[in-house]
């Protein structure tokens, strides 16, 4: 089980790319699942607001 989830997040490659919408899934502080609709449970869960 993840313990957090960050989810409609913009993600940066760091290459210079366009960002891409998604999902980042943390356990014990490490970044261990990145992608979209991550189907974990986690005991806590973020989710970016929606635009103004």
């Amino acid at each position: 089980m993840l313990d957090v989830v960050i989810k409609g997040g913009n993600l940066v490659d760091g290459l210079g790319g366009k960002p891409q919408l998604g999902d980042v899934g943390i356990k014990d502080g490490i970044i261990v699942e990145v992608g979209g609709g991550l189907p974990a449970r986690p005991v806590k869960r973020l989710t970016r607001p929606a635009p103004a």
